[in-house]
């Protein structure tokens, strides 16, 4: 039988942006099937109580339901063939991607921070010390393997990786990528992909 791929979310590109732009770029066969955005969020109960945490994204697949983001990618990279050539550089990928949600974790506290100034303070230092930690090293990175932190293609680190810092500069209204070269090329490769291209061009607008 072959997989049958819903992704429920929220009407949102938010955490279910890189299970999206994964199957898209697989040239999968899938359904954006959105929940609408609200706040406190409602989910509907089917989809609740098949989550296992009663959050989503939730990836359904034949009536089978997976929940958390990272789990999701990380199962279709491997069926879709997204994690490089052998178990090394499926390790190196998982690394990165280890690596992007540290660079995430920075921002944590803006979330929910209601002054202006401090908000601005925290997103302020949480981009200073994400581009030291994380960004310039992934620059590094990328410059020595000629443009994808792993192997020649496009993998699922790569996608995460652009999706995760293109999310945060709109969100924060900052630019992650100055003075990275490596890193914006990064982005624009990913984000002129076949499959991904198409997405990012039929896909919703909205704010997040």
């Amino acid at each position: 039988m072959s997989e049958e791929y819903i992704v429920h979310y929220f009407d949102v590109r938010g955490r279910a942006e890189p299970i999206r732009m994964i199957l898209s770029y697989a040239g999968a066969k899938w359904k954006d099937q959105r929940i609408p955005y609200s706040f406190p969020a409602v989910i509907p109960a089917e989809i609740k109580a098949a989550a296992t945490y009663g959050q989503v994204p939730v990836l359904e697949v034949n009536g089978k339901y997976l929940a958390q983001t990272q789990s999701i990618c990380r199962y279709l990279a491997r069926k879709l063939k997204l994690t490089g050539v052998d178990e090394w550089e499926a390790a190196k990928c998982d690394e990165v991607v280890d690596g992007v949600q540290e660079f995430a974790q920075e921002f944590g506290a803006a979330w929910v921070e209601q002054d202006p100034a401090k908000k601005k303070e925290i997103i302020d230092n949480a981009l200073k010390s994400g581009r030291e930690k994380i960004i310039s090293r992934f620059n590094t990175m990328l410059e020595a393997n000629g443009g994808h932190f792993v192997g020649s293609n496009i993998t699922w680190a790569d996608i995460i990786a652009a999706c995760t810092i293109d999310f945060n500069e709109k969100l924060w209204n900052i630019s992650v990528t100055e003075g990275y070269p490596a890193v914006k090329k990064l982005l624009d490769t990913v984000f002129s992909a076949n499959g991904i291209k198409e997405w990012i061009a039929k896909r919703p607008v909205t704010k997040m």
